[in-house]
């Protein structure tokens, strides 16, 4: 079963590609180069404090190209005709979608049926990017949940595959929270491949409700957010 990962840059889409090529046939990986603008800056030192962790954890301190797990492929985004083309090319059995934003039709219907998106975050509450800090924001962090799920057009939309709440110790930093969702998804993504390369069958859980689509966390959010998880640390102690 040929897979096809799409995604943008960072250590989750390494974690990702390795965890899948380690058990199936990760034929290439399509790389969105251009994040949505935005009105206000989104760089703040948790970013680099979140890459270091991940980095540290999951590569022992060095990060891999993802051009050591498969041929990597880089398009503006994935509503382009480039990523169409991308991926046709590729000729995937299945797609996989973890932080590669906004799917068209085209580039879901390249693999049919067999097309999901790795998220983190309940999408009957949150749909789109940084939700596992939105999540925090908002006082929400113990419903925050590892998703696998159709993918579709419309942001974090399709049917829920899987859904599983992470592991979070009270001493996590914020730093390592998307980490701990990744782990949890890349498991989740394991299992659903599995079923499908069998030809099993899971249950399908359609939204009742559409989660608010959010963009990545302006960076004065994630100073407040800090904050905001490290009390969850101090009410447990």
């Amino acid at each position: 079963m040929r897979i096809a990962l799409l995604t943008t840059d960072n250590p989750p889409a390494a974690q990702y590609a390795k965890t899948i090529a380690g058990a199936f046939d990760l034929c290439g990986i399509v790389v969105r180069e251009q994040l949505p603008a935005l009105p206000f800056e989104t760089a703040h030192e948790l970013d680099g404090q979140q890459t270091d962790i991940e980095t540290q954890t999951w590569f022992g301190g060095k990060l891999p190209p993802l051009s050591d797990f498969a041929p990597v492929t880089a398009v503006p985004d994935m509503i382009s005709g480039e990523a169409t083309e991308a991926v046709k090319a590729l000729n995937p059995d299945v797609l996989v979608a973890a932080g590669a934003g906004a799917l068209s039709d085209d580039v879901i219907n390249t693999a049919g049926a067999q097309a999901i998106a790795l998220h983190a975050g309940d999408p009957e509450d949150y749909r789109g990017e940084d939700t596992h800090l939105w999540s925090v924001y908002h006082g929400d962090v113990a419903r925050l949940k590892a998703i696998v799920q159709y993918a579709d057009a419309d942001v974090n939309a399709g049917a829920v595959l899987l859904n599983t709440p992470p592991v979070l110790p009270p001493d996590l930093p914020l730093a390592a929270l998307r980490m701990a969702v990744v782990d949890v998804c890349a498991v989740g993504a394991l299992k659903t491949l599995g079923f499908f390369d069998s030809g099993g069958m899971l249950t399908v859980n359609h939204l009742q409700r559409m989660g608010k689509v959010y963009t990545a966390m302006p960076s004065v959010v994630k100073g407040y957010c800090i904050e905001q998880f490290a009390r969850r640390a101090d009410a447990a102690g």
